[in-house]
């Protein structure tokens, strides 16, 4: 399962047939929904975090998922490709920082995590 959390709708709509369908894609706007369908949910792989969100920003969701899912390889997604912020998105704890818009192979991207995880 795969969590994808960010508020802007278009990329939310745009980003669920990109990866892994047969996996399952959970779609989040914030932070709080997004613990809580972590809260009701097994099975999560991977989380794909907005830094810049409403309310609780991506960082502190990085950070509280680290707390509840030790391991969880996440990826920070920004449209800031400010170095103090990519630095503070793995300070975190996220395995690897994108830039917005995000092109290229979707599968490359979840599959780059994956090797991290294993590493």
């Amino acid at each position: 399962m795969i969590l994808v959390v960010d508020d802007d709708p278009e990329f939310l709509e745009a980003v669920g047939p990109k990866l892994e369908p047969n996996r399952g894609v959970l779609l989040a706007s914030d932070a709080t929904r997004a613990m809580q369908l972590v809260d009701t949910l097994q099975g999560l792989s991977l989380a794909l975090i907005d830094l810049d969100l409403p309310g609780t920003d991506g960082f502190a969701l990085i950070r509280k998922l680290h707390e509840t899912h030790p391991g969880l390889p996440t990826i920070a997604i920004s449209g800031v490709a400010r170095r103090d912020v990519l630095e503070s998105a793995k300070a975190c704890g996220a395995s690897a920082v994108l830039r917005k818009p995000i092109t290229g192979e979707w599968k490359l991207v979840v599959d780059r995590v994956r090797k991290l995880r294993t590493d």
